[in-house]
């Protein structure tokens, strides 16, 4: 089952109503701040098209985003003694 917000998110992204995204649609809608590349959405739509489709399911972005957030919770918390990495 999808989670309601993400439903809600994807609904508000399907322009022509046919439950999933097409490329166009996912970028259209996919704001990443930060954005550190131009091509940085277009590798992200890759990544969250599980079945290689060309479209992303509610499911499938369900999936990716479940797992980064798995990754995340993971991930050692930076000391409160470290300094912040130089740039």
């Amino acid at each position: 089952m999808v989670h309601a917000g993400i439903r809600d998110s994807f609904n508000g992204s399907d322009e022509d109503a046919d439950k999933r995204l097409s490329r166009e649609e996912f970028l259209e809608h996919l704001h990443l701040p930060g954005q550190a590349t131009a091509e940085l959405p277009d590798r992200f739509f890759t990544l969250c098209d599980l079945n290689n489709d060309s479209f992303v399911d509610p499911e499938e972005l369900q999936s990716v985003l479940t797992h980064i957030r798995n990754k995340l919770a993971a991930a050692p918390s930076p000391s409160p003694s470290s300094s912040p990495p130089v740039l």
